[in-house]
């Protein structure tokens, strides 16, 4: 299984709806515990029998290679899609290309699509918010291979939480969600992105996958949702979406200080056994505020009692202490 899964060779992604459904079936097996010399459970084997069937399908496909870009186009866009499901998640890149005879052409660029780690539990608008991240790199690499200037790009998804997410400042989330949210608006930023329905986004079939017979006939992967495909301008909202995520919030732990007010000096003056070192203590605390604030005066000197400031210490000739 894991030699054929290397042997598909897509890298640019056209047939990821195909590849996944692969890797899930891989990645069942590892979570069985399967041995290399086990033979494989039955009903896996029975899916894995009927993929390989329908594999030798894929070479029916015909891609074409012009995507419509040409110096008389009117306008060109570039339209990405993300989703996510518990076991993968995934992204797909499209060109709209309006041409002079105002004549719309959607076509498939490329995708990605991963599968969920399985270690732990990760939350679907987690893993919707890594569709996200992949669907950011997505759009930076295509922009930076086509080379168009001042493209429009527009990046969907149906996440409504992660829609949040991405929309807002980075540092109210936690580690997790802030660091994904920072890397997505750092490629993209935050104004292009827009929400779409699940029916209308080809991702979800890069997320969950499909076999080998339903790929050719699935216009909605190669072509784009029907929406791409009618004449208007798409006018993306500029106010995030208001959405309760409490749960994904930076938590800010309370301190409470509590104060106790002396009723006298005195109490202060009587926890010192010398009148001297008191005055001392006294004396280095206001110079240490002196020095933090250089306006109130000098900032130097020693701390020698001045005459006609300070009272004069008597010491007894007896062995009883000072006065």
């Amino acid at each position: 299984m894991l030699s054929i899964i290397a042997k598909l060779f897509d890298p640019l992604g056209w047939i990821s709806p195909c590849n996944i459904t692969a890797k899930l079936m891989m990645q069942r097996l590892w979570e069985l515990r399967c041995d290399w010399d086990d033979p494989i459970p039955a009903a896996l084997k029975k899916d894995w029998d009927a993929f390989l069937r329908e594999l030798h399908l894929i070479e029916r496909l015909r891609i074409p290679r012009w995507i419509q870009l040409s110096k008389t186009n009117k306008a060109i866009e570039l339209h990405g899609f993300c989703d996510a499901s518990m076991k993968a998640y995934g992204a797909a890149v499209y060109v709209r290309v309006l041409d002079s005879k105002d004549k719309i052409h959607v076509n498939l660029l490329l995708s990605k699509n991963k599968v969920a780690p399985n270690q732990r539990t990760i939350t679907l608008p987690r893993l919707e918010l890594c569709g996200a991240v992949v669907l950011a790199e997505l759009l930076q690499y295509t922009k930076e291979v086509l080379a168009i200037p001042n493209v429009k790009t527009y990046a969907w998804t149906d996440s409504t939480i992660a829609l949040a997410w991405i929309r807002a400042t980075p540092a109210k989330w936690t580690t997790f969600v802030s660091n994904r949210v920072s890397e997505t608006q750092r490629l993209v930023g935050i104004d292009c992105w827009g929400h779409v329905g699940t029916l209308h986004n080809p991702a979800d079939l890069a997320s969950r996958g499909v076999y080998p017979s339903e790929l050719e006939s699935l216009t909605s992967w190669w072509n784009g949702p029907e929406f791409l495909r009618k004449k208007w301008v798409f006018d993306l909202p500029d106010q995030p979406t208001e959405i309760d995520v409490v749960e994904e919030q930076r938590t800010i732990k309370a301190f409470t200080i509590h104060a106790k007010k002396s009723d006298s000096i005195l109490q202060t003056i009587y926890n010192f056994s010398s009148l001297l070192k008191f005055i001392r203590i006294i004396a280095t605390c206001y110079r240490f505020i002196t020095r933090c604030r250089p306006k109130l005066g000098p900032n130097t000197g020693s701390l020698k009692p001045r005459v006609g400031n300070c009272p004069p210490i008597h010491r007894q000739s007896s062995t009883k202490g000072n006065v």
